[in-house]
């Protein structure tokens, strides 16, 4: 091989190479090479995809307080630490947590809300009970309806006892006008007995006058 030869050989790689060069610059190399894509979405996960929340039927109780019972599930494949008001637990997979809150509340109240978090408060909601004003308001009436029948025997007269004060009270009088009347007939006996005294002494004949009339005859 002679220097023209050899000369040429180093053109032509030349060639070659910035010919490549320029085809990858231009997106074109998917002519000469094979590639993968994989495409995906990311979505955060809800409440509703972790827990499982169902809530039985509120009871009402005395002076507009209520009771109602709360249970969350965990469905996931981990482990959520959870907490409804002021009661707390960490949760397994498939595990259930049972909540009673009571609570007393304003008896126009409508609706009543707890708050629920997890998860470091990833989970962070309200759940909210709408309440029946009837049987709220019907906790109030009650109570009213109780006192009132104290109210009105407080303020009724007691016929009984005034009767019973009118009957001791009439042996009372009697006895004293009984006295009275004792009294007056004792009095009227000793005048009469002091006046029969002296008319018995006016016509009784005086021992001493006898013997003057014997020794005169």
């Amino acid at each position: 091989m002679n220097k023209k030869q050899y000369f040429t050989l180093i053109q032509f790689t030349i060639l070659i190479y910035c010919l490549f060069f320029i085809v990858g610059k231009a997106n074109t190399y998917a002519w000469f090479t094979s590639e993968i894509k994989a495409s995906g979405k990311i979505t955060n996960a809800t409440t509703k995809d972790l827990l499982s929340i169902s809530k039985k039927e509120v009871s009402y109780l005395k002076n507009c307080e209520i009771s109602q019972v709360i249970s969350i599930k965990n469905i996931s494949n981990m482990e959520i630490p959870v907490q409804l008001e002021n009661e707390q637990k960490i949760l397994s997979p498939g595990e259930s947590f049972l909540a009673k809150i009571n609570q007393a509340v304003s008896c126009e109240k409508t609706e009543v809300s707890y708050h629920l978090t997890g998860l470091k408060n990833y989970i962070d909601e309200m759940i909210h009970e709408p309440l029946d004003q009837k049987k709220l308001l019907a906790t109030v009436e009650k109570k009213e309806e109780q006192n009132k029948p104290i109210e009105k025997s407080k303020d009724k007269p007691n016929v009984n006892a005034e009767a019973k004060d009118h009957t001791e009270d009439l042996p009372g009088d009697k006895t004293k006008e009984d006295s009275q009347a004792d009294s007056g007939k004792n009095v009227q006996d000793n005048v009469e007995v002091k006046k029969h005294s002296s008319d018995s002494n006016t016509n009784e004949p005086d021992e001493d006058e006898e013997p003057k009339d014997s020794k005169e005859q």
